[in-house]
């Protein structure tokens, strides 16, 4: 909430000023993560799986179930008719059984050995947490790789938006010397009608210009979290440190590693044998003594302790189905850390050929902008002279204008490069 308070307040101030905002590449991608609506889903896992996790620890606690009962039976234990007899001549007052009977229970349960399954249960649930982090981070990671696509488009824009306001100063000068050489008789309507139709195909280009980089801003300025219409001033990067970070798709791999192991261990706790102690207790009738309750139909509180082995064999039908599906997981895990391995690789050999390609042209570009100004004052002189006419000189300032234009691409295009390559990590 701060943030995004203080966030307003510098976009109010700087539309006031009229100011733009400066920002660094680092500072897009930083301000771009914190904005990313993934973000949040990193403290919500951690919440749930702390949660989850407290839940299994929980399972040690006793276990107490509260039950009321009552039946209607068709059937009930009695005494042989003999005996019966033999008791009511002795003055004994023998009712049976009652069929209808009652009971409120308490059962108290104590795990002493689960054979650790427990503490099985909660390293799954935190290695499924890591794995769930762990790909959100991808996602996050991939996030970078755009704004650095949007990053380097709008200063492209910007280098190119300043080439063009240097070629309509040189087409505005141009006018106006052939704009005197005509009325001294030197220049015809048509030379001033080319220069004039030139200079504006070039503002034409540079409203072209203005509407990419304003649509480029305004989806940078959704990544960042900034206001629509905040200004922004981009700062050309210098070149990266080559110092490669650990890409997060290998704690990815990594953690579904640790998830596949961590399950092996919980279906070896499956097939363990558990122990516990108990607890019953209940106020009703029937009780524990069934002859009482032959001769008193009145509720008794009755109690039992005791301790309890228990064995499912059940998992152990699946036991070899479950480890094989385990290890054909593992495999596959395996094969996409390979895979990935490869692809990573091949990308960073195309980045350095790329890089190289561009430092090489960016070698000659200076050079070849110096010839293209020398070459194309020489023909403003020639036109002076009337050694050529105002089409050639046309032909020379364009040709200028595209060499500045390519050592701009080849020079923001090798930065690009580099910034890709630093992406790819490791």
């Amino acid at each position: 909430m701060m943030r995004e308070t203080l966030t307003l307040f510098l976009a109010i101030a700087m539309a006031v000023t009229g100011q733009a905002r400066v920002l660094t590449l680092d500072e897009c991608q930083s301000m771009a993560e914190e904005h990313y609506p993934l973000i949040a889903q990193v403290a919500l896992q951690k919440e749930f799986s702390a949660l989850d996790v407290d839940n299994i620890s929980k399972q040690w606690l006793p276990q107490v179930t509260a039950s009321i009962q009552g039946t209607m039976q068709n059937r009930v234990p009695g005494l042989p008719t003999a005996l019966t007899g033999i008791l009511e001549q002795m003055g004994g007052n023998v009712n049976g059984i009652s069929k209808g009977q009652y009971r409120a229970a308490v059962d108290v349960s104590q795990i002493i050995y689960d054979g650790g399954a427990i503490a099985a249960a909660k390293e799954v649930t935190r290695s499924e947490h890591a794995v769930n982090t762990a790909q959100t981070r991808v996602e996050l990671y991939a996030l970078r790789q755009r704004v650095n696509t949007l990053y380097f488009g709008i200063l492209m824009l910007d280098e190119n938006l300043a080439i063009n306001k240097d070629l309509q100063s040189v087409l505005a000068d141009n006018l106006r010397r052939i704009e005197v050489m005509q009325r001294h008789g030197t220049a015809a309507g048509g030379d001033v009608a080319a220069i004039k139709a030139q200079l504006l195909s070039a503002q034409q280009q540079q409203v072209s210009l203005r509407s990419q980089r304003a649509a480029l801003l305004r989806v940078l300025s959704l990544f960042v979290g900034l206001a629509h219409g905040t200004e922004l001033e981009l700062v050309k990067p210098q070149s990266p440190e080559m110092a490669l970070s650990r890409r997060p798709e290998f704690q990815l791999f990594d953690s579904q590693l640790q998830l596949l192991d961590t399950r092996r261990e919980q279906l070896r706790a499956a097939i363990m044998p558990r122990v516990s102690a108990f607890a019953q207790g209940y106020y009703g009738y029937t009780g524990y003594d069934m002859f009482h309750d032959m001769m008193h139909r009145a509720p008794t509180f009755n109690a039992m302790l005791g301790v309890r082995v228990t064995w499912n064999v059940g998992s152990l039908y699946t036991r070899h189905n479950d480890l094989s599906r385990l290890n054909l997981q593992r495999d596959l895990v395996q094969s996409n850390r390979e895979t990935f391995l490869l692809n990573n690789a091949m990308s960073r050999a195309q980045e350095d050929e790329t890089i190289a390609g561009y430092r090489e042209m960016m070698n000659t570009d200076d050079e070849i902008i110096s010839l293209r100004t020398t070459v194309r004052k020489a023909a403003e002189s020639k036109l002076n002279h009337g050694i050529i006419d105002v089409n050639g000189l046309l032909q020379e300032i364009s040709r200028e204008n595209q060499a500045r234009i390519e050592r701009s691409t080849h020079e923001l295009e090798w930065l690009h490069a580099q910034y890709r390559q630093s992406f790819n990590g490791q």
